[in-house]
């Protein structure tokens, strides 16, 4: 077996992406403008309000939440942070227009309604009967802790500055579409913002919950050098918002601090400080979760999870997801751009020896662009795909390839599921003459191997769409097929529910003839707690770190 850990420098943090996906392809684009830049700012930077030295950890203060995580974030800058973990772990630091509707707490766990859409920094809202225009009235009362209020001018700036990025934000300020339609942003006066589309978006509200489009205060990010460049390099480890939290301090690779803004005009948090470790290791990740050091855990492997399940001190909370783990093929280059390849390589991943020894039952096979959590899902069409390695040779003669290839596969350091599923295939798939080159990387160093305009490498890695809708999905997952992108224009203007199910049915089976990439498993985002924990939320987005408590 030949893996390749990658030890890069921890204090080093880059702006990126989980994947490229044709949407990724153009956010890399802005990605290239900020990445130098924000590796340089996160090595040097160290808060003066940091301490991190060797005292006892907070967790058994009531006062502290302690949240101990896998994977560090490529980027504090939320135009820039495109990963779901990354995202979410900036909801609580930026105030957005809307935001989803909480459900009431059951059993201590708050989940999320995408259903339905309320007011945070908009109070009420119009649209347009063509779609194409929107305008929100602004709640009064917010303001950045440099005293100055959240007004429109705030709001047009931070869009006009995630736009100019091209990275995560502009898409979300796009409604989630490969070509945006926002056309101009207008403020008639400081409470009132008024976004103009080309087109319909039927995904623009939703996008807009997302920190992604959060609001910043320019007098901060003006105050951070001379050009804007300057600034992106800042905001990479610092933030400039005026959420139900503020960044006390930050040490890139290890360890974040949150406090409470006392000054939120919204719900208050019920937690005066949070820290959040980064930990990639799973046996570390595992030990403090057993030893009561951190209050919270996420990102152990699902063999971890399951290893706590009869610890009395521990609660387990898996919450089934709209997310899933895939291996993505680079689908332009030879030979996987050939489609009996990649199906043949669709009949050779041994899915029992995942789903026994990396599932743990947190999760369930299936196989199609939809999991089993999407509403558009359908049994009939994306039952799994069954292990039959005599097929996968048949296909592999029949596309006439020179066998044996070297395939390069990157995994991002902290997804230890992803790290054995790696392993897993590059077993299966070497006797097929499928050799996989596996490098675990760190962010900087994961950032800058993904960041050339041709991809020529595989990923392992956890994905799923931050507004949960297939046409949401689509737009970035699925864009290389003409007649699939045809299907999903139309089904776009379907208004009746029962016809526009007929025809994600159809894209569906496009899509498994394509084999574009290998879905491998959908997965429950699960969190530790530990019995301490009286409150935890979840939701595909946001952490909503504020509503989380301890007794």
């Amino acid at each position: 077996m030949k893996m390749r850990l990658i030890d890069v420098d921890r204090d080093q943090q880059a702006t990126g992406s989980h994947s490229w996906t044709v949407q990724e392809r153009g956010i890399r684009t802005g990605f290239r403008n900020a990445a130098t830049g924000a590796i340089i700012a996160a090595c040097a930077f160290v808060l003066p309000s940091a301490s991190f030295g060797a005292e006892p950890s907070p967790a058994g203060k009531v006062d502290t939440l302690v949240i101990d995580v896998a994977t560090a974030p490529a980027s504090l800058d939320p135009a820039i942070a495109c990963n779901l973990e990354d995202i979410g772990l900036l909801s609580d630091l930026y105030l957005t227009l809307v935001k989803y509707k909480q459900n009431p707490a059951k059993d201590g766990v708050i989940s999320e309604d995408q259903g339905e859409i309320v007011p945070f920094l908009a109070k009420d809202w119009t649209v347009s009967d063509d779609g194409k225009t929107y305008t929100f009235h602004l709640n009064e009362g917010f303001t950045f802790p440099s005293g100055k209020p959240v007004t429109a001018a705030a709001v047009k700036y931070s869009w006009d500055r995630a736009v100019k990025l091209g990275s995560c934000g502009n898409y979300f300020l796009g409604g989630g579409k490969s070509k945006s339609p926002l056309q101009s942003v207008e403020t008639p006066d400081d409470h009132t913002v008024v976004v103009h589309l080309s087109e319909r978006a039927n995904n623009l509200l939703p996008a807009l919950t997302a920190v992604n489009t959060g609001i910043l205060d320019e007098s901060v990010l003006s105050q951070q050098g001379s050009t804007p460049e300057e600034a992106n390099q800042w905001l990479a480890t610092h933030a400039a918002g005026s959420g139900p939290y503020l960044l006390s301090a930050y040490e890139p690779g290890e360890k974040a601090v949150l406090v409470a803004n006392d000054n939120f005009a919204g719900t208050k948090p019920l937690t005066k400080n949070v820290e959040i470790n980064i930990i990639p290791s799973d046996a570390s990740l595992l030990l403090r979760a057993r030893n009561g050091a951190s209050d919270v855990t996420i990102g152990l492997s699902k063999q971890a999870v399951a290893s706590l399940k009869d610890d009395k001190r521990v609660r387990i909370v898996n919450t089934p997801a709209a997310q899933w783990t895939k291996f993505t093929l680079p689908t332009t280059l030879a030979p996987f751009d050939n489609v009996k390849v990649r199906e043949a390589l669709s009949y050779a991943v041994p899915y029992k020896d995942i789903l026994d020894k990396v599932v743990y039952g947190y999760g369930s096979l299936y196989f199609g662009p939809y999991p089993p959590q999407f509403a558009a899902y359908n049994p009939a069409i994306g039952a799994p795909r069954v292990e039959d390695i005599e097929k996968a040779k048949r296909l592999l003669d029949e596309a006439g390839v020179q066998l044996p290839v070297t395939l390069k596969v990157y995994v991002r350091s902290g997804q230890n599921d992803q790290e054995q599923v790696a392993t897993i295939l590059q077993s299966a798939w070497k006797p097929l003459g499928i050799d996989l080159d596996i490098s675990i990387l760190g962010p900087s160093e994961y950032q800058t191997a993904i960041s050339g305009e041709e991809a020529d490498y595989a990923l392992v890695g956890t994905d799923g769409p931050s507004v949960i809708n297939p046409e949401w999905l689509l737009e970035y997952d699925y864009t290389s097929n003409p007649e699939a992108n045809e299907l999903l224009k139309k089904a776009a203007a379907e208004p009746d529910a029962k016809a526009r199910q007929a025809i994600w049915d159809q894209i569906a089976t496009i899509w498994q003839g394509d084999v574009p990439r290998l879905n491998l498993y959908a997965q429950d985002y699960i969190a530790v707690l530990n019995e301490r924990v009286s409150q935890y939320s979840f939701g595909q987005n946001d952490k909503l770190l504020h509503l989380w408590a301890k007794n």
